[in-house]
């Protein structure tokens, strides 16, 4: 019996993209964008600009990536339809793709925590790097009980993992729920991205869908969108959020 189909699970976003609606299927149905490049016979890195917007998805590249990947052309241009034209392809990740909608922008003046995810020999650790200065732009109230704060992404696996770029700052918060995507450290500070299942009292890694108990893990905080460039002056404050 076919499986139900796929739920649009960007709809809640009004503002998503081709590009978002890419990223969503290649998180959800594969392990990584390597494995979609290599079906479409192209390179990671024109495959990530599509992904990130840089180059436009016309219907001619959609229709490419569902005759070499059997992703659905008309999801991908118009988000409708199953995410993919076999209906029996089993997902890579179960649950829905835990997409971060923008988040309200506001003038603001304030410090918030700022960390930096680098490369101590093999492990990817997660490193306090002082304050930032918010001048022209926060996310959410500064005063909230829950203040955001920010890690700046210098490791290469977690823009393969979790299509966040090198060079982009992941915005956090402290606060979190059933469900929520967060950035945690295990094993002497090594640092990944999972959900948080209350239920289960454990976190599931977003790629590997390895799990591991709360309490065998430090949990930083919820990840509410990323910033690919921040700029703090003109119109353009910041590039995109995810």
């Amino acid at each position: 019996m076919p499986k139900e189909k796929e739920k649009n699970i960007t709809d809640k976003n009004m503002n998503e993209t081709p590009a978002d609606r890419l990223n969503a299927v290649i998180l959800k149905y594969f392990k990584t964008q390597l494995e979609v490049a290599l079906l479409l016979r192209m390179d990671r890195t024109t495959l990530s600009s599509y992904i990130k917007g840089r180059y436009n998805i016309t219907k001619k590249f959609a229709m490419r990536l569902q005759d070499a990947v059997g992703i659905n052309a008309e999801y991908i241009l118009n988000g409708t339809g199953n995410m993919v034209i076999d209906d029996t392809q089993e997902p890579y990740f179960k649950s829905d793709v835990p997409l971060i909608s923008k988040t309200d922008t506001k003038t603001l003046h304030g410090i918030i925590k700022r960390y930096i995810l680098e490369y101590e020999g093999s492990k990817k650790v997660l490193r306090e790097s002082g304050e930032e200065s918010v001048v022209s732009l926060a996310l959410g109230n500064l005063e909230e009980k829950s203040a955001p704060f920010m890690a700046y992404n210098s490791l290469d696996e977690f823009e393969e993992h979790y299509n966040i770029p090198v060079g982009s700052t992941i915005i956090l918060k402290k606060n979190y729920v059933n469900g929520d995507l967060v950035l945690y450290t295990y094993n002497e500070q090594e640092c990944e991205i999972g959900i948080f299942n209350k239920k289960e009292n454990q976190i599931t890694e977003w790629k590997t869908k390895a799990e591991y108990k709360v309490e065998d893990v430090d949990i930083m905080g919820r990840v509410i969108g990323k910033f690919e460039k921040i700029k703090f002056k003109g119109k353009n404050k910041t590039d995109r959020f995810f």
